[in-house]
């Protein structure tokens, strides 16, 4: 059905595959190899829900399965389909990707927030399986990150999505979880995939792919705080090469001038000074900007500072940093200091996103982005960070994740988003102690300032709604597990219609013929 509604606008193989037949998934991958040559993307989707709990059956058990018991069978049927099929087709994909020498690929699992979560009502086997995919995902990442090629893992999580099955879950179940008008589609799905692929290595886009991209945006303003050096500096000068105009700011005004005279008539910057700490300032900073060009339609909110604690880092551990805590709160000395970081890191990110969203509305723009300079140690507690950095940086994930909320009830284009990089290569790091650094260098690779420019150029460049360009994936094969209906039909159309050869998978084939 699905080779047929497609027609000539893509190239589909339906096979019929049972993944939890070894002989079955072997003869899948041999098919595509002696069609196609190899495979480059795997979708890994098939899934089912399983029991609904581990001891026993519960309220929704007898709406749901009301004859079904719980055997040893069951439980290794749900876990093959799961997370063993999923391992394997990963596995023989990067083997393909590895005897053609191939440079690129992308293993995309379609997981779930049951994988991050137990809920309530969810069938409790579902949880398990989902939680092992995390895991599996996260493992894929570490291994194929010592095979130095650009070969990806990444994840999908949604909540409930509408397919055929959500339509197995009770409906009390249902409305617990979500109701039907709010649930995602299977297209929504399909797109995040495309999004994930379209995105570079690297996050480097080819110039004259990212000027097209960001053609929409040219001439429109942005606002990059903490621009004289560094990611700021990096970000201030990417957005101005693609057409925007950018109002950079920091206390070191005279960094940004000379980056003003770098630009020459490559782009537009406007260099100004503010100490984000100062209300007034930051104010007239403001007014400076809507009175020079009408408004602000982008903000990046990167200005931050660490507040490392002059203590000997060969000192730290459990005991030191609750007690550096305790006193960094209470001593008169350092509660200023920790005032001011919370003003810098904090509150004037929520100040310059407050303003941002008031020009938007004002002019009555349909579309505007506020992206925050995050950090990793704004999701886990590092025992080598910074305390009030690390709580600094917590309160920014809080931050975006509060906006995104507030922005949805808007019901404009107006979107947050989060940047979270692990250590930076920057100045910043100038005010770190050289063992500390060390140290933290051995365990990951430092990024590049320019590396997190271009991913703030990526993001700038997803319209609403995550549609993005595939032309490096064209003629490229996809394979598809589940793909006879839901989130895996979906997601096989999508990818055959922006030009990739897409192997369908399923047990259903009539459905994808």
């Amino acid at each position: 059905q699905m080779v047929e509604e497609l027609g000539e606008g893509g190239t589909l193989m339906p096979i019929k595959c049972d993944l939890t037949n070894d002989e079955e998934v072997d003869a899948m991958f041999f098919q595509i190899m002696e069609t196609w040559g190899g495979i480059d993307v795997c979708i890994n989707n098939a899934a089912q829900l399983g029991t609904q709990t581990i001891i026993g059956k519960d309220k929704f058990n007898k709406i749901l399965y009301f004859t079904f018991t719980l055997t040893e069978k069951d439980w290794r049927d749900v876990l093959n389909l799961n997370v063993v099929a999923l391992c394997y087709c990963s596995k023989k994909t990067v083997e393909s990707l590895k005897e053609r020498d191939c440079d690129e690929g992308h293993i995309i699992n379609i997981c779930s927030l049951s994988g991050h979560w137990v809920f309530e009502v969810d069938p409790k086997l579902y949880n398990i399986s989902k939680f092992a995919v995390t895991a599996v995902t996260e493992a894929l990442r570490l291994e194929l990150k010592e095979m130095k090629k650009n070969i990806r893992a990444s994840q999908i999580c949604p909540g409930l999505v509408w397919t055929e099955m959500a339509s197995l879950l009770p409906e009390e179940a249902i409305l617990q979880l979500v109701s039907e008008k709010d649930s995602l589609q299977p297209e929504d799905m399909a797109n995040a995939v495309q999004f994930i692929l379209s995105a570079p290595p690297h996050v480097e886009r080819n110039n004259t792919i990212a000027l097209r991209i960001m053609e929409r945006w040219k001439g429109r303003v942005a606002l990059v705080t903490g621009a004289s050096a560094g990611i700021g500096a990096a970000i201030a000068m990417k957005l101005a090469k693609t057409g925007m105009k950018v109002a950079a700011c920091a206390r070191r005004v005279d960094s940004i001038q000379e980056m003003v005279k770098e630009l020459g008539d490559k782009g537009t910057m406007m260099a100004i000074k503010c100490d984000l700490t100062n209300d007034e300032e930051v104010d007239a900073m403001f007014s400076q900007i809507m009175e020079t060009w009408g408004g602000i339609d982008v903000c990046m909110n990167n200005a931050a500072k660490i507040g490392i604690p002059d203590a000997p880092w060969y000192e730290y551990n459990l005991f030191t940093t609750i007690f550096l805590m305790l006193w960094m709160c209470c001593s008169d000395g350092n509660r200023k200091e920790w005032r001011e970081l919370f003003d810098l890191n904090v509150i004037a990110y929520c100040y310059c996103a407050k303003k941002t969203v008031e020009s938007l509305k004002e002019r009555d723009c349909d579309e505007g982005h506020i992206i925050n300079i995050g950090s990793i140690a704004g999701h886990w507690v590092f025992e080598f960070a910074s305390v009030p950095y690390t709580a600094s940086k917590f309160a920014v994930t809080a931050i975006t994740e509060s906006l995104r909320l507030e922005l949805k009830e808007t019901k404009r284009n107006i979107r947050a988003t989060q940047v979270s990089p692990g250590v930076v290569r920057t100045e910043m790091l100038d005010h770190v102690p050289e063992d500390l650094l060390t140290l933290v260098m051995s365990d990951m690779d430092p990024l590049l300032a320019e590396d997190i420019a271009n991913a703030v150029e990526f993001i700038i460049s997803t319209p609403p709604h995550f549609e993005a360009r595939m032309e490096r994936w064209k003629g490229k094969v996809a394979l598809v597990t589940g793909a006879s209906s839901g989130i895996g039909a979906a997601i096989a159309m999508k990818l055959a219609k922006a030009g990739m050869k897409v192997a369908a998978c399923a047990r259903r084939v009539d459905r994808i013929q």
